[in-house]
């Protein structure tokens, strides 16, 4: 390799890990789901402990925005803090009509990242709360105001409601154990909950350690847990390798950064970003910076990687996504190996389900507007795109093969519902 090779590759990596360095420096403070999980976490905690239901605490957590936990909560109230389905059931169909009169872009757009990744929306889904079809009350609930019935009392809302409550005895026990001081400690009590998740099959949470979901929760329920604990930051030792960080790393960034430091432990890699934040949030501030464009990213060729991270549009009141951030951002897939990703990759949907955009491929999905990607925009009024059951056959043979589609969040969503995703 040429003497100009090796500096221009040099440089670069070295302009990358300075990039990388600057946004962890301005990090700024811990987002505000987790904020507030943290400041609402001891009294929580303790009426949960006195009802003997830490399931609950755990199903509170993952509501994400404290809008929803604080309606959640006022809800529950009214029912006595009754711990039984039938009671848990009523809270959260009250819960799900208090959640339609409320307001919460703004804290949707603090928080940093997608809704329905795991938040109180999908945890209403996945209860069977509320649904797309059914004769129940008409509700407008999240961002996009999307309209959704509310589901009377059945089988499937009973058995996900009693999975989140059978939660109970390991959550207990985690807090026996008090809270971890070192990163060893932490993979133990996680390791307790993602096992507990998959053994109940807690909806949207069942793959454990593999769902993005499973190990934001447990990452939310642990922080909060040290912080009432007083213990402010995991120990880390001089051997502890990467493969130990805590948390949730979609992007696989930590290996990525580890390997332009060529760093192959965890405090080597912390002395080498200048990194002096809890190494508990290490992963979360990595994917907080870069879905918030704070470095440079190389250009990509793979049509999945150019899918950002919570592109949502919005389309005569509905709401599209690709095929990939569906599968990302919703169901915590990040490997074509999980069942979920089989069949939404190869599902063939109904032609009003389909959004096309015109003059706009994939490759210049980035340039679109963060108003129009963040489901703010009716991308059929610009102009920009319609369903395919609109397009004529003219147009559609005008379309090449980089043109850009997106699917009925809905539609996607009720295909994993009704058909029964095998176990990892």
């Amino acid at each position: 390799m040429s003497s100009h090779v090796v500096l221009f590759h040099w440089c670069t990596t070295w302009m990358n890990l300075r990039e990388w360095r600057t946004a962890l420096a301005r990090r700024g403070p811990v987002p505000l789901d987790l904020r507030n999980a943290i400041e609402t976490y001891p009294e929580v905690a303790s009426t949960c402990c006195k009802k003997h239901c830490y399931g609950i605490l755990f199903l509170y957590l993952a509501l994400k925005i404290p809008t929803a936990r604080n309606v959640f909560l006022k809800c529950w109230k009214d029912e006595g803090h009754g711990t039984a389905i039938g009671v848990l059931f009523r809270t959260f169909s009250a819960f799900a009509a208090a959640m339609s009169r409320e307001q919460v872009e703004e804290e949707t757009r603090q928080i940093g990242g997608p809704l329905y990744a795991h938040g109180w929306l999908m945890v209403l889904r996945h209860l069977h709360i509320i649904g797309d079809a059914g004769n129940g009350e008409i509700l407008h609930l999240g961002t996009g105001r999307t309209r959704m019935r509310k589901q009377g009392s059945s089988e499937e809302a009973e058995r996900a409601i009693r999975a989140w409550v059978n939660m109970h005895p390991c959550v207990f026990s985690v807090i026996l154990l008090q809270a971890p001081v070192t990163v060893q400690e932490w993979h133990v009590r996680a390791c307790v909950l993602y096992e507990a998740c998959k053994f109940f099959q807690v909806p949207g949470m069942a793959l454990g350690e593999k769902s993005y979901s499973c190990q934001w929760l447990a990452r939310t329920f642990l922080v909060s847990f040290m912080r009432s604990q007083k213990v402010t930051c995991l120990k880390v030792g001089a051997g502890s390798g990467l493969c130990e960080l805590t948390g949730p790393d979609q992007g696989g960034l930590v290996e990525k950064i580890g390997g332009l430091c060529r760093q192959g432990t965890i405090k080597g890699l912390f002395t080498h970003l200048q990194y002096d934040g809890p190494p508990e949030l290490f992963t979360m501030y990595l994917c907080l910076i870069g879905a918030g464009g704070g470095v440079k990213r190389k250009p990509v060729t793979t049509a999945n990687s150019l899918d950002l991270m919570g592109d949502r549009f919005l389309c005569a009141g509905r709401m599209f996504q690709t095929r990939a951030v569906f599968l990302r951002d919703t169901c915590g897939v990040t490997s074509q190996q999980q069942p979920a990703y089989g069949i939404i990759s190869r599902a063939e949907f109904d032609a009003d389900n389909v959004l096309v955009f015109f003059n706009t491929s994939k490759f210049y999905i980035q340039r679109l507007s963060s108003d129009v990607r963040e489901g703010k925009v009716d991308v059929g009024k610009r102009g920009m795109a319609a369903l395919w059951s609109s397009v004529d056959r003219a147009t559609r043979r005008a379309l090449d093969e980089t043109a850009l589609y997106a699917y009925d969040v809905n539609a996607m969503q009720t295909l994993l519902t009704n058909i029964k995703v095998p176990k990892w």
